[in-house]
């Protein structure tokens, strides 16, 4: 079953689509993308880190101590290379940049079992593999955690992961524009991408609320209350975020 010139599937990400057309199931109960979110090498780190922890339950006990090995490698990576980002970043921050990366990438080298317990080592090979692969790769571990789960959970697995995503597209875009450096815990609103890198976004933090839009030609980020975040929105997507936002998707999803 392919994706293409399905409808609908227009709006489904192709790691989520992966996951439900492998059990032979429809895009039902998904939240959707206008734009396909657009995952950048730290992005694609964090949902595979989110997939390998998804699958931790799975794993057979005796596997477990080299598959959170992995995974704590692929997490020492990942804030190695956002550390790295920072302006201003020091030598010895861009040093252990590089030895933590020889790190993962002797990891994604290793062979794994073809089920769950790969997951770790493939969240890994996210931040070590070439960027056209990367894709692939995520895909891969969607099907694979969703062999492990029990076929019933599969839907809901795949909402939760499409949140995952866009949680992640959404941090990418904090992380440019938000200071200081916010958490973000759920997105409540996501509007059209225009032309740049970033999106319009609405969303939670674990202080408060945030948001990320375009205010005079310039993009910006801001984080604060309720209040404070809703007055930035440019008019032209308020009402359709402040909707959203006195809905249930203004509450994070349930764990």
């Amino acid at each position: 079953m392919e994706l293409e010139g399905r409808p609908e599937w227009d709006h489904v990400h192709p790691i989520v689509g992966h996951l439900l057309r492998d059990h032979g199931l429809g895009p039902d109960g998904l939240r959707g993308f206008p734009t396909l979110a657009q995952l950048d090498m730290v992005g694609s780190a964090r949902v595979g880190m989110w997939m390998a922890r998804e699958g931790r339950p799975y794993v057979d006990p005796e596997d477990l101590p080299l598959y959170d090995a992995d995974l704590a490698a692929a997490r020492r990576h990942l804030d190695a290379v956002l550390a790295s980002l920072a302006p201003g970043a020091p030598p010895e921050v861009v040093r252990h940049k590089k030895a933590t990366l020889a790190e993962v990438r002797a990891i994604a080298a290793r062979k794994r079992p073809a089920g769950v317990e790969g997951l770790a080592a493939a969240a890994a090979s996210c931040l070590a593999v070439a960027s056209y692969s990367i894709l692939q790769v995520l895909q891969a571990m969607a099907v694979r955690l969703g062999k492990a789960v029990e076929p019933d959970a599969v839907p809901a697995l795949a909402v939760r992961l499409e949140d995952a995503i866009l949680r992640a597209e959404c941090q990418a875009a904090a992380d440019t524009y938000v200071a200081p450096p916010v958490v973000v815990t759920h997105v409540i609103w996501r509007g059209p991408r225009g032309s740049k890198a970033a999106g319009h976004f609405l969303f939670r933090t674990t202080t408060g609320f945030g948001a990320v839009t375009k205010l005079k030609n310039r993009w910006s980020g801001v984080s604060g209350g309720r209040d404070e975040v809703l007055a930035t929105l440019p008019e032209a997507w308020f009402p359709d975020a402040l909707a959203a936002f006195f809905t249930e998707r203004a509450s994070p999803p349930a764990p």
